[in-house]
């Protein structure tokens, strides 16, 4: 389906949206300017509305220009006011110092090992027996106590000290910091039990989420009744939408296999449990509107209870638009609809731009309503079972085509039989949801239930291992591909040059942007190769039990070691940005006193222990020290010639507070990787 921007007015005023949200992270603007800029966009707008008449052409530029500009301006400023950093009452002043705060439970989410962590804004700070001030700002706290007596909108007391969030490890890992940061959370704090006091609140938003709760505890306790193991895990995922009991061999499954947003309550489900609802209201005798108001009622009763992820809001919203205007007897445009309920959400907290699931919920349901008639009309068949198998693989394939890009970008890899999972897990989620509400609603009749739970179990039974067998095919995932910001807005420039090809007369033109496109990237992955085979680096690993170094020169990767368990996940971010396997590995000898590295470029002396005799006949440039091994720093520098000491993770926090001084007192340069992370050397 061909869609106009003028049957879509949503999405001209989300374009200028999205871009004044992302406007804040690149520049650094203050009140005045934008105070400014507002003033010129709106005297731009009347002036054009004047000129109208004689000067058609320009005025219409000229409006809609101002129009973008304001609406620009608007979210941008919308921005600036949603981030808490900006408003005098914020509480950076009180980290690392231990008070008394108060604040409400903004989400709970329940982790491994037994634990919670919650997201609380902060409403005040008691700083003495009777001295209080009013404060701002989101604090991430982790709770060793999965059963936290609390639910969202309760308040929670607790003493404890403020944090700010811990930044990468190591280069190119993952940035705990800001992925915080993207929620509007600029603080950590870690608490037992004994350290906070719940208070449950009254009121409808409260009654609603402790209904909510109330509702999800028990739809658990019924499918414990008749599930468990993995069948339960994937259960919880799929109708409730908790995800803490699944494992990671299962999730392993799902995410190679690209099933995973079957597992995230999303449009999916709340799709069918709209059509479920219309099946069931169907026949009641009561009046439209009676009817229309109830549906959207449990609609976003269903949305509050799986968790009021991003894209069950955008869906329970899209739908309720679609059900008003059924009721009201309008024409709707679904991709407007889309659009429409990102702007809501978007007014509502900007910082779901930042949400990956926020961006591929809306953009796989975007390529689904573009690209799924097109796909679907490539192939006629006329026998009704391949028809439907058929529609589902032109459905997966629009979404897949659409979320390809963002999932190169956020995971790194990408599942090549996505068709075939989805063949699979699409029937069999629209199976398994409407027999879990089911079986919800039935678990008062054992003998029913029961049989339900029965055919429940073994339909999750069959797609997981359906799942398990894709998954073990030769080369079901390709992973360790890395691609940049900029070549992720390119691959979306080729998306959307496929569409207007297929969709207007401009062909010649999209033929030339095509290729055009196609060219730029191609001339990026060139300049990087070139980039990558004329450079060499040093990546020291901050790794607490175990020295861990990276030498590469072009593509040639040699990894050094002492040995010992301790490389992650982590480590090998370095080497998946840049393509990297390691071709060649040194194992450092742990009993010797020290040992020199002899590299390409320049050498490293690696000391384990004190040395009381050291002999090395050629210079050093990094002088890495393990295990607290160096006391006497003056005596090692008459002996040794070295530009710079570097201290790894490996030794204490006194040791390195005592090396820095040591270096310091000898004007030596010194790195600490305990103090700043992993690093790549100069």
């Amino acid at each position: 389906m061909a869609y106009s921007l003028n049957e879509t007015p949503s999405i001209k005023i989300l374009i200028p949206a999205i871009f004044g949200i992302l406007l804040y992270d690149i520049i650094s603007i203050s009140f005045v300017p934008i105070f400014v800029t507002g003033l010129f966009f709106t005297s731009l707008l009347l002036v054009s509305r004047r000129k109208q008449v004689r000067f058609h052409r320009l005025a219409v530029f000229t409006t809609g220009l101002s129009l973008f500009g304001l609406i620009t301006i608007f979210f941008l400023l919308s921005r600036t006011l949603a981030d808490h950093r900006s408003h005098k009452s914020y509480f950076d002043t009180h980290y690392n110092q231990t008070y008394q705060y108060e604040g409400v439970i903004r989400s709970i989410k329940l982790g491994d090992n037994n634990s919670s962590r919650l997201i609380v804004s902060l409403k005040r700070i008691l700083i003495s027996n009777d001295s209080t001030e009013d404060i701002c700002g989101k604090v991430s706290i982790y709770i060793k106590d999965s059963l936290l007596p609390a639910s969202r909108s309760d308040r929670i007391i607790f003493r404890s000290q403020l944090n700010e969030p811990q930044k990468s490890k190591n280069p190119y890992g993952f940035n705990y910091a800001e992925y915080l940061a993207r929620q509007n959370v600029f603080a950590t704090s870690y608490l037992k039990i004994g350290d906070f006091t719940v208070i449950k609140r009254t009121g409808i938003t409260s009654s609603i989420f402790s209904f909510s709760k109330r509702l999800a505890d028990n739809g658990d306790q019924i499918l414990r009744t008749h599930l468990c193991d993995t069948r339960l895990a994937v259960a919880n995922s799929l109708l409730l939408g908790d995800r803490s009991q699944l494992d990671d061999a299962t999730s392993a499954i799902f995410s190679n296999t690209g099933s995973m947003h079957v597992l995230a309550v999303s449009g999916l489900h709340v799709g069918m449990v709209y059509l479920l609802l219309s099946f069931l209201l169907a026949k009641v005798p009561a009046k439209k509107a009676y009817k229309s108001l109830l549906m959207v009622s449990l609609i976003f009763i269903y949305a509050i209870v799986t968790g009021l992820s991003p894209s069950v809001v955008r869906a329970s919203i899209m739908f309720a638009i679609i059900e008003i205007a059924g009721f009201r007897k309008l024409d709707t445009n679904i991709l407007n609809s889309v659009a429409f309920s990102a702007l809501l959400m978007l007014l509502t907290d900007p910082f779901y731009i930042y949400s990956v699931g926020f961006q591929l919920s809306y953009v796989a349901l975007t390529g689904i309503l573009i690209f799924y008639e097109p796909i679907r009309s490539c192939l006629n068949v006329d026998l009704y079972p391949l028809e439907k198998l058929w529609q589902i693989t032109a459905v997966s394939i629009a979404a897949q085509l659409s979320t390809f890009p963002l999932t190169l970008y956020y995971f790194d890899q990408f599942p090549v039989y996505f068709f075939l999972s989805n063949i699979i897990v699409i029937p069999a989620a629209t199976m398994i949801i409407p027999m879990g509400l089911l079986l919800f609603t039935t678990s008062f009749q054992p003998q029913f239930s029961n049989m339900i739970g029965d055919i429940l179990e073994f339909t999750i039974s069959v797609m997981i291992d359906a799942l398990s067998w894709i998954n073990s095919l030769p080369v079901s995932v390709i992973d360790s591909i890395s691609v940049s910001t900029a070549e992720v807005c390119l691959l979306y420039t080729l998306i959307v040059s496929l569409y207007i090809y297929y969709s207007t007369n401009w062909q010649l033109y999209v033929l030339i942007v095509f290729f055009m496109v196609l060219m730029v990237i191609s001339l990026i992955d060139f300049h990087e190769n070139v980039k990558q085979y004329n450079k060499s680096a040093l990546v020291i690993y901050k790794e607490y039990r175990s020295t861990h170094m990276d030498f590469h020169q072009g593509k040639q990767l040699l990894h050094i070691t002492d040995g010992k368990p301790g490389e992650n996940e982590e480590m090998s971010s370095y080497r998946v940005t840049f393509d990297l396997d390691i071709d060649t590995m040194l194992e450092l000898d742990s009993n010797a006193t020290h040992i020199l590295v002899k590299l390409p470029a320049y050498n490293i002396l690696v000391f384990n222990k004190e040395a009381r005799t050291i002999e090395i006949g050629t210079n050093i440039k990094y002088l890495l020290i393990r295990n607290n091994a160096i006391t006497d720093l003056n005596r090692l520098k008459r002996k040794i010639t070295f530009e710079k000491i570097v201290c790894d993770a490996t030794n204490s926090y006194t040791y390195d507070k005592f090396m820095k001084g040591e270096c310091n007192k000898l004007g030596i340069d010194y790195i600490s990787i305990l103090k700043a992370g992993g690093r790549v050397m100069n």
